[in-house]
């Protein structure tokens, strides 16, 4: 018997260390302190796709109990023709597994953060005319705070509520926290989401992660729409664009009427109903490279491919030139009469006797073509025997500009 009383104080002295984890005070605080933000956005409004929302609370909104350090959560939301209470009880903040702020629902007064739960960890209840019409099992709360409130983050304060309680639980250490909330001011996002996959944080560093390639895209569009690398005007008569660039002494293209071309042969512009709607222009030019140094026709072309699908941010068609050998192109890649065609410059190859087999003129084109913009790398390879018949290699690399909505 004196055993067994001995075992009930150590589990009675277990459990009150444990409830001491967080003490009252700190979990006192942060209800005092996140009530205080939510009354602070009483009156403001939002809408939520569909259906505009006024939103109020009690002065005492929101609470954590000192015995069971579960929460509860309180907001009415008022339309044009009804005002309901959603109660949230018995919120087990140590469960959370994500935080952020819901971007679409915030307005130019209101933000609101939303704490994610694994399913079936809440229930919200729906009350008219205090009587409960409705139960909602959400896998989310939201809190509200007006932008113009001069408190702490709303994000810190629970991001330090949820890891506290979570600590309590022997679910997270102090160590990682610290680590965490280092990390997450130093790393990139998804330098964090792959080192932190479990972290709070980890909704609103993978939401980053979206919003920045997002702008890669909108950044990428931009430039390919305002790409024009020869600065040459388009949308210009035939006389004006003589007048603007008397240098180039243009002349009708005696093979194509539609073509004006330069003394030099390094640019050409394309005509349709008087106006120049596009140019071909001439960046790498060389006749006469060494076979020892023909790896040097792939490094020029691939710098130039990567460059503009970095600066585009999508990739382009690749035209296949027609050609009968049955060799990759520009690279020997089947063995007896099997014709195999080529899909694109090969960035790592090892360079060998033999193994480069073309004709003078062969071709390769990547195109980037959309809303009307085309945008054309044209590599084309030069063959020659030289002096004492060795071979003689070199390239011929341009770019294409042509604004289809210029033609009318």
């Amino acid at each position: 018997m004196k055993n067994i009383k001995i075992i009930i104080i150590l589990l009675l002295l277990s459990i009150s260390v444990k409830a001491q984890n967080v003490p009252y005070e700190k979990l006192e605080a942060f209800s005092k302190e996140i009530s205080q933000l939510q009354f602070e956005a009483n009156g403001l409004t939002y809408n939520d796709g569909t259906t505009d929302y006024e939103i109020s609370f009690p002065e005492e909104n929101f609470t954590v109990s000192i015995s069971s350090h579960l929460a509860t959560n309180v907001v009415y939301k008022k339309t044009e023709d009804t005002e309901v209470m959603e109660l949230t009880e018995n919120i087990d903040l140590s469960k959370v597994i994500g935080i952020e702020y819901n971007n679409s629902l915030q307005t130019k007064s209101l933000l609101c953060l939303q704490l994610y739960f694994p399913k079936g960890s809440l229930k919200t209840n729906i009350l008219k005319n205090g009587k409960i019409s409705k139960i909602i099992n959400n896998d989310y709360i939201t809190i509200y705070r007006a932008k113009n409130s001069n408190k702490s983050s709303l994000f810190n304060t629970f991001y330090n509520l949820c890891t506290s309680l979570k600590k309590e639980k022997g679910l997270i250490s102090q160590t990682k926290i610290d680590e965490e909330i280092s990390d997450y001011e130093k790393l990139t996002s998804v330098e964090f989401v792959k080192k932190h996959p479990t972290s709070l944080y980890i909704l609103t560093q993978k939401n980053n992660i979206k919003q920045n390639e997002k702008l890669k895209l909108e950044l990428g569009e931009k430039a390919f729409m305002n790409y024009n690398p020869s600065n040459y005007k388009l949308g210009l008569s035939v006389e004006d664009t003589n007048k603007e660039y008397p240098s180039l002494k243009l002349k009708i293209n005696k093979d194509s009427t539609d073509e004006l071309v330069s003394s030099d042969g390094n640019v050409k512009f394309y005509i349709k109903n008087g106006k120049v709607y596009g140019y071909t222009n001439v960046i790498s030019l060389k006749k006469r490279i060494p076979s020892d140094e023909f790896e040097k026709i792939f490094e020029i072309g691939n710098k130039n491919l990567l460059d503009l699908e970095t600066k585009f941010q999508f990739s382009p068609s690749i035209q296949e030139s027609d050609f009968s050998r049955f060799y990759y192109f520009p690279y020997v890649a089947s063995v007896g009469n099997v014709k195999t065609k080529y899909s694109a410059i090969p960035k790592n190859v090892e360079f060998r006797n033999y193994n480069f087999h073309y004709e003078d003129g062969d071709k390769i084109s990547y195109t980037w073509n959309k809303n009307g913009k085309i945008v054309r790398l044209d590599i084309t390879f030069l063959f020659n025997i030289g002096f004492m018949s060795l071979s003689r290699y070199g390239h011929n690399i341009t770019i294409t500009v042509i604004d289809e909505n210029l033609i009318e």
